[in-house]
């Protein structure tokens, strides 16, 4: 299956679907991209294979995220560790590796209104350096030696360095190239149908809508939020199902936001157990100068249709942190579907219940930051060797994550809000995994194995829910909307989600829809 209906592939030149293969990875997005690319630099006979072609997914709609920032102490803070590393390594290869996937190593900084909300997110990132992030802890005053064009109503905040970007589609484009060059097999065009198990109830050949093809060791099944599918078609089931987010994109602005910054409700809304809208403001620039904000998640299937009251409170929420964004224009909007499980942690690693299959997926929105990591530890376990983390999950899947105990926020110490120009930063060694625990199986068994799942620590929500400061209206009647400041009795819903937006200029494949005109929605016109 992997990928949903889109414009644009990139890669090599389709090849023939082969008769038999040693590893058949369905789904050519950052995550399968990465895989394959491994596994064939390993000597491995490879097969990638997607309905439609590279980056025809989710990876199309992404910002192209490597955060620590939004991760929670324990194996979810470790794998993006460990993964801003091989990106850093990958940016640093010889040759211009680092320029064609458009590495960008320029920091997060995650902002707090009021003094509550700033201390939740100084308990949270000191608990982060303790595991090796790199934090900077900023007073209100300091915020615009970073952001000079920041609001003034904020009380703090947290820069992290170690954020980084890429540009998604390029990062594949370059992972199917050099997949390619590892004498690996690109197929376009072939969506998984079923498959054939042996007396053992191990998986030994796929059909695809191009034929049969045999597969000698295994298949992996990295076909982001379509994995469930995909799963279901291999005869197994895994819990994976999409998470829409909406993405605006403004016209090209002058240089003003240098960081990617965001609220610090955004890490809430990202391990938020509940089925409704969660909403947190995100705004990053672009190397072309378009601006993008986000975002939203929500559970509507695979519903690309456009929501004009979340695209007005994205705006609201942009404005209401960068004012100079009001004058803005809109170019566009559109969705893209994150993969997500009910624990909110990736599936990576043997399935359970069949024997030759592989999974890599349920990343949410930390695919691209995560890519590679996965990669690494998918090559370890298909070649048959000890992870160097610990794969089982906790709590299993469905549970409720864990939270913090609700409890008064302790004042402010001065030591913890020194400012900026003290540089406070915090340098630990390489992190550290919490102890292994014996993991849950979806059957409710126990089993002393290695499991897919990832346990983030306990984490209560940093952003409580709160009525934006600004609502804002669009004018149809100009060539590009602009962000207007409404009334004050114009309250949103929500406060507002992290965004996956492409960060070049472009249709979006298989993310999602996307929409320019009044006609589709009268926020936005051509």
């Amino acid at each position: 299956m992997g990928g949903g209906p889109g414009r644009r592939v990139l890669g090599s030149g389709p090849q023939p679907l082969p008769a038999g293969v040693e590893v058949l990875v369905v789904g050519a997005g950052i995550i399968g991209a990465a895989v394959a690319s491994r596994l064939a630099a390993a000597g491995l006979d490879v097969c990638l294979l997607d309905r439609l072609g590279p980056a025809a997914g989710t990876s199309s709609a992404g910002e192209g995220n490597v955060l620590v920032s939004d991760k929670v102490p324990g194996p979810d803070l470790a794998l993006a560790l460990r993964g801003v590393a091989l990106w850093h390594e990958l940016a640093g290869e010889a040759g211009d590796a680092g320029e064609r996937v458009e590495f960008e190593a320029k920091g997060g900084l995650v902002v707090a209104h009021g003094e509550k909300e700033l201390d939740a997110l100084f308990t949270l990132a000191e608990s982060q350096c303790q595991l090796g992030a790199h934090v900077e802890l900023v007073a209100g005053g300091a915020l615009h030696e970073l952001e000079p064009a920041l609001t003034e109503d904020l009380s703090g905040g947290a820069y992290y360095e170690q954020d980084c970007q890429v540009q998604p589609m390029a990062a594949v484009d370059f992972l199917v190239r050099q997949f390619g060059a590892h004498g690996g097999r690109l197929v376009r065009g072939a969506e998984v149908v079923g498959a054939e198990h042996d007396g053992q109830g191990i998986l030994r050949s796929v059909r695809t809508t191009m034929g049969t093809v045999a597969v000698g060791t295994c298949v992996v099944n990295a076909s982001g939020p379509w994995a469930g599918e995909v799963a279901r078609r291999l005869g197994t089931d895994i819990p994976v199902e999409p998470r829409r987010g909406h993405v605006l994109v403004t016209e090209p602005e002058p240089p003003s936001v240098r960081h990617k910054v965001y609220e610090a409700g955004y890490a809430s809304t990202v391990h938020d157990d509940g089925t409704g809208l969660a909403c947190s403001a995100v705004v990053e620039a672009t190397r072309s100068g378009t601006v993008l904000l986000g975002s939203s998640r929500e559970f509507v299937g695979f519903s690309r249709e456009l929501d004009p009251e979340i695209i007005r409170t994205i705006a609201a929420r942009a404005v209401a942190l960068f004012p100079d964004l009001a004058r803005a224009r809109l170019m566009r909007a559109y969705v893209g579907f994150r993969p997500t499980t009910p624990d909110r942690l990736p599936i990576i690693g043997a399935d359970r219940s069949v024997g030759g299959i592989y999974h890599a997926t349920g990343h949410e929105g930390a695919g691209i930051g995560l890519a590679l990591v996965t990669a690494e530890i998918v090559e370890t376990l298909v070649l048959g060797q000890t992870p160097s983390m610990d794969l089982r999950r906790s709590p299993p899947s469905g549970s409720p994550l864990p939270r913090r105990p609700a409890q008064p926020a302790p004042a402010l110490s001065k030591s913890r809000m020194k400012p900026r120009k003290a540089r406070r930063r915090h340098r630990w060694p390489a992190p550290v995994l919490p102890p292994r625990t014996t993991s849950r199986r979806q059957d409710g068994a126990t089993d002393e194995g290695c499991s897919p799942h990832f346990a983030p620590g306990a984490m209560g929500p940093l952003h409580p829910r709160q009525p934006a400061r600004r609502s804002c209206t669009f004018d149809s009647t100009v060539e590009s909307s602009r962000l207007h400041a409404a009334a004050p009795s114009q309250e949103l819903c929500c406060p507002t989600a992290s965004g996956h937006g492409g960060r070049r200029e472009r249709a979006p494949s298989d993310g999602g829809s996307s929409a320019g005109s009044a006609r589709a929605l009268t926020a936005l016109s051509t």
